[in-house]
């Protein structure tokens, strides 16, 4: 009889706290992101740019902002499966490394960009050269290698005629 009583009290005490508690949880939502100075400190690239394309799951942006991180203008991130984006659309994207590969941080302050955002990120750090500094050296090495053949091969065909 006791035990009966004791299943019957808890059953409703279980009953009522689940109908007093109005909250709503599913196992695909997120919490409510952090401020976004505080996500940029645990992201390692943050930016503002184009969304261009996406191949399989790399996405590909055109960037016009840098508040976090050394990038070009260009830069290739891979898909998180849980952000959209769309293209021609201009974003705030807050990068991480999962796996060894960059990623949109998941449940956060990524999205269309808006001068809110930008103004709470505040003032942003210069788009490295980086990639066009590659360039420059690429075709710096291809010259050299390319005067180097030239050189050898008409060093080569006077001496070969004799």
């Amino acid at each position: 009889m006791y035990q009966a009583r004791v299943m019957t009290i808890s059953f409703i005490v279980i009953v009522l706290s689940t109908l007093l508690m109005n909250q709503q949880v599913s196992a695909l939502s997120c919490a409510e992101p952090h401020h976004p100075l505080e996500e940029m400190r645990y992201s390692d690239i943050v930016f503002k740019g184009v969304f261009l394309s996406q191949s399989k799951d790399k996405l590909n942006f055109e960037v016009s902002r840098v508040w976090k991180g050394e990038i070009g203008d260009k830069i290739t991130i891979y898909e998180n499966y849980w952000t959209g984006f769309t293209p021609g659309q201009e974003y705030i994207v807050f990068v991480g490394v999962d796996n060894k590969k960059l990623r949109p941080k998941l449940c956060g302050n990524t999205g269309v960009a808006s001068q809110e955002l930008e103004a709470q990120l505040g003032e942003p750090v210069p788009i490295s050269q980086q990639q066009s500094e590659r360039t420059f050296f690429q075709t710096l090495s291809i010259a050299i290698v390319l005067i180097v053949v030239i050189g050898f091969i008409l060093l080569w065909l006077p001496r070969r005629r004799k």
